[in-house]
């Protein structure tokens, strides 16, 4: 089976999986019924694509959704079963084991939680093979705009290697950004960026995953890897787009914001960029909010 057709048959299995998760009768054997290829051979093309199993994923997605339900008051008991769980035991030992704490603790205490995000295996796929059509940017507006950010914290993840969002991910895997955006007093939503240099450690590179919090945020009990680091006030200006309709088009809305940004005239607004005051940050690009990225800059003195 070539690369191509096998792609192709990951993404149909993983379309018909979230087509169909919220079903209770909906299982890894209602994905092998459907396609006509043995366990074994599903389960292979779909881990090459995806990092999992077809049961894997179903149970992550499953497990995703009990935190949600048990954040909104739903019982343990009554989330375990909605996620699959003949014992409330199996689903507490699953809970740990996925998120490193069990789902009692998790309703008593709330806190961060890295739940599993389904991101579409299309855009990793066209990334690393350059798949695609090209498509003409003339009709995307990037708006351009001022922030004065008052003195923050910043909640981050390094990295040792990473240049971009996917060698972040290859790193750290993704399970960053279901973890960070899990945070309900976060500013915005998580962000590849790229620290100021004395924000950087020894063994590790500029670029790390991170979410804005207000100064006054504490949290003793990040995961592994994450810490909290300040930045004083600075203004920040943000490039973004507007909305888009087709996921399959997030490399052209974030190719669009980067040129806006490459071609922008900061002497019209009387600033410049420094990386000395804060953090370059890549939001991505989601069809609801499109694409953004912003970077620091300070008044051009006059």
């Amino acid at each position: 089976m070539n690369s191509e057709f096998s792609f192709e048959l990951a993404e149909k299995i993983q379309k018909y999986i979230l087509e169909n998760i919220c079903d209770d009768a909906f299982t890894d054997k209602s994905v092998y019924e459907k396609y006509a290829y043995s366990p074994r051979h599903l389960n292979r093309v779909y881990k090459r694509y995806t990092g999992k199993t077809v049961g894997e994923y179903i149970k992550a997605l499953r497990l995703s959704q009990s935190t949600c339900d048990i954040e909104n008051g739903k019982s343990v008991l009554s989330s375990a079963i909605d996620a699959g769980f003949e014992t409330n035991e199996g689903f507490t030992k699953a809970f740990h084991k996925m998120f490193g704490k069990n789902p009692s603790d998790y309703k008593r205490n709330g806190g961060m939680i890295a739940r599993f995000v389904p991101y579409p295996i299309r855009h990793s796929y066209a990334h690393y093979h350059h798949k695609g059509e090209e498509k003409m940017k003339d009709s995307i507006v990037c708006t351009a705009y001022v922030v004065e950010k008052p003195k923050r914290k910043m909640i981050i993840l390094r990295s040792k290697n990473a240049t971009d969002y996917w060698t972040f991910c290859e790193e750290n895997k993704c399970d960053w950004e279901g973890y960070l955006n899990s945070n309900p007093y976060k500013i915005d939503t998580a962000a590849i960026i790229k620290l100021p240099k004395k924000y950087v450690k020894s063994g590790f590179c500029d670029i790390a995953a991170g979410i804005e919090v207000s100064f006054d945020y504490k949290d003793d009990s990040l995961a592994k890897g994450y810490e909290i680091i300040e930045f004083e006030p600075c203004k920040m200006i943000y490039f973004k787009s507007q909305p888009f309709e087709n996921s399959d088009d997030f490399g052209v809305y974030i190719d669009a914001v980067n040129e806006a940004y490459n071609n922008f005239d900061f002497n019209a607004m009387s600033v410049t960029v420094d990386m000395t005051v804060g953090p370059y940050m890549n939001f991505g690009a989601e069809p609801e909010r499109g694409a953004k990225i912003a970077c620091p800059v300070k008044d051009i003195a006059k």
